[in-house]
Parts: structure tokens; C-alpha cells; sequence
């Protein structure tokens, strides 16, 4: 088990959109699926654009350059059985979003 570190507040991760934080030298996006946090790699599997500044519709965020689909919930690439963003353990308490890039 890694070291958990503290890098938002819920608030700060609004529905709909993607907030970039950097651990220990790993760019991570965090978003807000149906109240629930999820953090992911920030780099399209493509060509490494970052899914922050994606479309975020539903569970689904659009790459910023072509466009490719991920599902945030599990990481898989829409349409691509088995290939996926890495999902990072996270855990939330007081309204504190801490991550693991350890795993």
C-alpha cells in the first residue's frame, strides 16, 4: 500500500469537467462521475494529450486531440475491450480528495 496525499476538496472537482493534479511527477485528472470522485492517468493512451481539458459527457471524456473515448469509471478506451488509462485508489475524507500513485 502507497502513501495516500491530499490534493483537492470535492468542491473543487466540479460535475462535467476534469481537474489536473501532478503527484510526485504523475499528471492525474480527477472528475466527478454521479458524486463520485475517479482518478485517472491525464494522458491520452493515443498520443499522451492530456483528458483535462477534455469533453466531459456523462461517464465519457473525449480526448482534446482525436477525439478517442474513455470511460472514467473504468478507464477503458470506448469501443476497445481491455485497453485503458490507469485508475489511481483513492479515498475521500472531510471533503478531502487523497490519492495513491503507488497503488
Amino acid at each position: 500500500m502507497g502513501a495516500y496525499v491530499d490534493v483537492a476538496g470535492v468542491e473543487d472537482v466540479p460535475a462535467g469537467a476534469g481537474l489536473h493534479v501532478c503527484i510526485a511527477g504523475v499528471d492525474i485528472v480527477l472528475f466527478n462521475v454521479d458524486a463520485s470522485i475517479h482518478a485517472v492517468a491525464d494522458a491520452c493512451l493515443i498520443d499522451g494529450a492530456p483528458l483535462s481539458g477534455g469533453v466531459v459527457r456523462g461517464r465519457v471524456v473525449s480526448c482534446t486531440r482525436h477525439r478517442g473515448q474513455y470511460d472514467i469509471v473504468t478507464g477503458e478506451l470506448v469501443g476497445v475491450s481491455g485497453l485503458r488509462i490507469e485508475r489511481f485508489p483513492l479515498r475521500v475524507i472531510d471533503g478531502r480528495i487523497l490519492v495513491d500513485v503507488e497503488g
